[in-house]
């Protein structure tokens, strides 16, 4: 991808600030050090370890990021297969769309990058809509369009990639982070100057200069931001691009002031552009020598970049001058009909693949809004577990089940909540109910289903939880409920639960109506404890505890 950047970099956390907050921007700021050649990856290793140790998903997620942005600018298209992969399950489990957008867009360039392109623009319109519901705007959401629209533009999708920089423009009022600024002007001169490019090859040079024209005037007044950064020359050299190509500068004037910027020795990726509108300008005022010039520099200047379009693009002028200067040799009259046939088919294949792009996109967001309405059918809204619906769902599969093996199903209602809404108000008991989700969910497996049936009462369903592991879930949740910092939210507060469990591993159709009986005996007993059955299994006895 080169250069351009996705806007990722951020100051080193304030003091006081959060452990997330601490670590994701110390996560960031190995960024620009990655891409300066340094080697940050033991500092990787180090935070992506303390993030794990934390159980911190969102620094861990911000971590594997880095990683996987570290890998890709050393080249190592495998390894970054593998670690956005494990970026993307990662920020599925921790259910974090923008870093799960992260990682496929990175496993798109890998696919890209193998000639895999339909997987690739599959990753990368995916990206793409996980990004549409996050409407806070900030430096990780700037910096994933940012990187999506770079993207976009390496397979000549340029309106794409325009409309995702729009996207990013509208953000930058609320985000206070140069670099996204910085990207967004050097990423979206780039698209700018090699659609022109694009443009100039199908015959539709006026427009690319009218378009050229405007990116100057959009870029006017901009230039302070880059200065004294890694971008500056390469700004200022797609920057004389679109002034030679649009007039604005001299043919002559351009060409010193390239020689100036290439006699600096810096690493400059963005020379092949500035090399094609000079050789552009100069066929247009018949310099065909020194045009040759122009795009053999072009050339030589490409070998260390990835421009695919900028040297298909020289070589394409290279073959028109050579016609030019000898119209009567057949078999340059031959190489240039060809290069025009395949400038042609490029550019019908262009608008196909943008075609089916858009469609894709089409499909992808009609599929995540309907899966959305679903799962808000089956979701409670105020505390984002499973509703009533769902867990009846669950109660009819159970009543019809046969050889699950063990399964539990635990009620867990608050002791005196009444209380908690009659005297601190509905608005504080709303609250208790979200915190008390957030315990519940740290005690319970993954794959057990967590619901709230209605008020103050959760049901826990778990597939292969014996009696042992049942009586141990509900007992390390009623300690955790009752243990819980709730005097933070009112000094008063002091919230408790009862559990009623039952287990089985056959007579599944009784277990909601036996755990529920099981919660009245709790809470009769004298709440802030569980009572446990077992349900006609090989062992008949019940227990009560």
């Amino acid at each position: 991808m080169g250069r351009s950047t996705d806007g990722d970099h951020a100051a080193a956390a304030s003091a006081g600030a959060t452990p997330t907050v601490e670590l994701v921007e110390r996560a960031r700021a190995l960024q620009p050090r990655s891409w300066a050649g340094e080697d940050v990856r033991q500092e990787i290793r180090d935070l992506l370890h303390q993030a794990v140790a934390r159980r911190d998903p969102e620094a861990e997620c911000a971590t594997r990021f880095i990683e996987v942005s570290d890998l890709w600018y050393r080249g190592d298209n495998d390894a970054v297969r593998r670690s956005a992969i494990e970026l993307i399950e990662r920020a599925q489990i921790a259910g974090l769309p923008l870093w799960e957008s992260r990682g496929r867009h990175y496993l798109a360039r890998v696919h890209l990058a193998a000639g895999e392109e339909a997987h690739g623009i599959e990753e990368l319109v995916t990206a793409e809509v996980l990004t549409d519901n996050e409407t806070q705007p900030s430096g990780s959401l700037a910096g994933a369009i940012n990187g999506i629209a770079a993207t976009y533009m390496l397979i000549d999708l340029h309106e794409d990639s325009a409309r995702l920089y729009d996207r990013v423009a509208t953000m930058l009022d609320a985000v206070d982070d140069p670099w996204v600024h910085r990207g967004l002007i050097y990423n979206r001169l780039l698209n700018i100057a090699t659609w022109a490019i694009t443009l100039e090859r199908v015959g539709e040079g006026a427009e690319a200069r009218d378009r050229l024209g405007l990116a100057l005037d959009a870029w006017a007044g901009e230039s302070d931001i880059v200065t004294g950064t890694p971008l500056e020359n390469d700004v200022k050299l797609v920057t004389l691009l679109a002034e030679v190509m649009s007039g604005r500068v001299t043919v002559d004037e351009g060409r010193a002031q390239v020689d100036d910027l290439v006699a600096t020795g810096r690493d400059m990726e963005s020379e092949c552009y500035a090399r094609f509108g000079l050789a552009t300008r100069l066929v247009a005022e018949g310099r065909l020598a020194e045009a040759r010039e122009e795009v053999h520099a072009g050339l030589d200047s490409h070998r260390p970049i990835k421009r695919e379009q900028v040297e298909h693009a020289l070589r394409w002028l290279g073959a028109r001058i050579a016609v030019v200067e000898e119209p009567d040799h057949a078999g340059l009259q031959e190489a240039w009909s060809y290069a025009q046939l395949m400038t042609q088919k490029h550019w019908e294949f262009r608008l196909r693949r943008r075609d089916a792009m858009s469609d894709l996109l089409n499909i992808r967001r009609l599929r995540r809004a309907h899966a959305q309405v679903e799962r808000a059918s089956l979701e409670d809204p105020l505390t984002g577990v499973a509703n009533r619906r769902r867990l009846d769902h669950e109660r009819r599969n159970l009543d019809n089940a046969e050889d699950r093996g063990w399964v539990a199903t635990i009620y867990l209602d608050v002791d005196h909540f009444k209380a908690v809404n009659d005297v601190l108000g509905h608005d504080l008991g709303d609250e208790v109910l979200r915190q008390l989700v957030e315990v519940f969910r740290a005690s319970v497996r993954g794959h057990d289903l967590l619901g709230r049936y209605g008020g103050d009462e959760f049901v826990i369903v778990g597939h292969q939880c014996n009696l042992d592991n049942a009586v141990a879930l509900a007992q390390r949740i009623i300690a955790a409920v009752r243990t819980h910092p709730w005097d933070e939210l009112h000094p008063s507060l002091a919230i408790t639960v009862s559990a009623g469990v039952a287990v089985t591993d056959r007579a599944y159709d009784r277990l909601f109506r036996e755990a529920d009986e099981a919660l009245y005996a709790a809470k009769q007993g004298g709440r802030d404890q569980s009572v446990v059955r077992l349900v006609d299994s090989e062992h008949p006895e019940r227990m009560t505890r």
